[in-house]
């Protein structure tokens, strides 16, 4: 019901820009640069990543390669907590390829997101599972 009102509201807008006229030379011309404005404003499109989504993407075996490096190292070092750039080092170290610090971000929100880790103040702290 909203976005049909929201419709309804730029259609009229749009109505009320055609219907202003100058008058130039004799000949009647329609004020194009508020049309074009109201025409782009209204198909203006948020290119954004939604909720959720990134602009990252990460394939699902250097997902599972992540997932195994990170909880090897942890595992046998013992360890609960980490740096982000020191886990960084671990899963690039002898990697052909690396992965970047959005797609490690991405994939530590990911293991966030399954209760599996936190992150706070560039820390990873390992939850064991």
């Amino acid at each position: 019901m909203e976005e049909r009102e929201q419709e309804r509201l730029v259609e009229s807008e749009r109505n009320r820009r055609v219907e202003q006229q100058t008058v130039r030379n004799g000949r009647v011309e329609r004020d194009t640069t508020d049309m074009e404005r109201t025409t782009t404003d209204a198909m203006d499109v948020d290119e954004s990543p939604a909720a959720g989504e990134s602009a990252v993407n990460v394939s699902a075996e250097r997902v599972e390669a992540f997932n195994t490096l990170f909880g090897q190292h942890m595992r046998a070092n013992r360890l609960d907590l980490i740096n982000i750039a020191d886990l960084e080092e671990v899963v690039n170290t002898g990697s052909d390829a690396r992965y970047s610090r959005a797609e490690i971000m991405l994939l530590l929100e990911k293991l966030q997101d399954d209760n599996r880790l936190m992150i706070a103040d560039d820390m990873v702290v390992h939850m064991i599972s």
